[in-house]
């Protein structure tokens, strides 16, 4: 069970209904098609499917290899979704005739290359909170507006982990047992158990309460720019961090991974000791997994809460790009099951 950063708080009863209207995400795009290239970018909305099998129908449609596509981000399959995605040296006119009961066609731009994974702003959000006791509406916006000051956890939400999957990771990874034959498997293995480090070294920075405090060697990203750095001043960077100028990240841990310094890279290679691994085994994995650093919090943006009616409630707010809108859900319910009556929910 992951911390909650709002834990002065109770449990607010109510859910988040599977319901895709009750869940709305719209992408907020990297840049726009020029008009021009060999790459249809597609504009479309979806309800009732991800965003594989969205673009899966949309390639067959427009006779190219799904493997050839691009897109910026996945999209929930039990919510009713905006994205891009893009199709190579294929015919716009193809389209014409498109018909989909879960798909609704928008726009198509030619570009000149492919749209690839993170090439995002971030996502809108518009969420419908149902069965709400009305003297807890209050306390809704309360935690909202506390986590948009504070920022929120930026943890790996539940979608990151497929029944069994980190299991099979840490058999391969860690055990050393056969690899998956197909590179695929293998990077998604890669990227569960490298998930499933960063939320235990996000938890315990939560728990020592260091959260929203630096801690000596830290290796911060600059919240403007995204470039990263290390400094000796804690004192100036405590100022920048409740700025929101700046945050520390965590470890994406793999063989080019860039480590942080003194106190911050102990922590860093504890963890990793922890898995029973060292760099020196990480590296004939790097194919799979080269590593990065990702943010310990993320600024919830244009946050609003409106009510509905005596049990409901309207959310919307942005997050950037690989946050997880469940995440703020989970800070406002108490439990991991956001999206499934209170009645029948797993309550911790």
């Amino acid at each position: 069970m992951l911390p909650f950063l709002t834990s002065a708080w109770p449990p607010i009863a109510g859910y988040c209904p599977l319901d895709p209207a009750c869940f709305v995400v719209d992408e907020i795009p990297a840049y726009a098609p020029e008009g021009k290239g060999e790459h249809l970018f597609v504009h479309f909305r979806k309800t009732g499917l991800t965003t594989a099998q969205a673009v899966q129908c949309l390639a067959s449609t427009l006779g190219c290899d799904v493997r050839d596509c691009g897109w910026a981000g996945m999209k929930d399959k039990h919510a009713l979704t905006t994205q891009w995605a893009s199709f190579p040296g294929v015919d716009v006119a193809r389209l014409e005739n498109f018909a989909h009961p879960q798909i609704e066609l928008l726009e198509a731009q030619p570009h000149p290359h492919k749209l690839r994974t993170g090439h995002l702003k971030g996502n809108r959000f518009c969420l419908h909170l149902q069965d709400l006791p009305a003297a807890q509406h209050s306390c809704v916006k309360d935690i909202v507006g506390r986590l948009a000051e504070t920022g929120l956890a930026n943890f790996y939400g539940l979608q990151r982990f497929r029944p069994g999957a980190l299991d099979t990771a840490r058999r391969w990874i860690v055990e050393g047992q056969h690899a998956p034959k197909r590179p695929r498997d293998r990077k998604m293995l890669m990227s569960v158990w490298q998930a499933h480090l960063f939320n235990r070294w996000l938890t315990q920075r939560i728990e020592q309460g260091v959260f929203d405090r630096p801690v000596k060697g830290d290796l911060f990203r600059k919240e403007d720019t995204g470039g990263l750095f290390t400094t000796d001043d804690i004192e100036d960077a405590e100022r920048r961090m409740q700025a929101f100028a700046i945050s520390p990240t965590g470890p994406m841990f793999g063989a080019r991974m860039r480590w942080s310094e003194g106190d911050a890279k102990d922590i860093e290679e504890a963890l990793l000791a922890s898995e029973s691994l060292s760099l020196e085994q990480l590296k004939p994995l790097a194919r799979a997994g080269a590593g990065s650093r990702r943010v310990a919090r993320v600024r919830i943006e244009e946050a609003q809460v409106e009510t509905l009616d005596e049990n409901s409630l309207q959310l919307r707010f942005r997050l950037p790009k690989g946050s997880y809108a469940t995440e703020l859900l989970r800070e406002i319910f108490k439990r991991d099951d956001v999206r499934t009556p209170t009645s029948t929910a797993c309550v911790f």
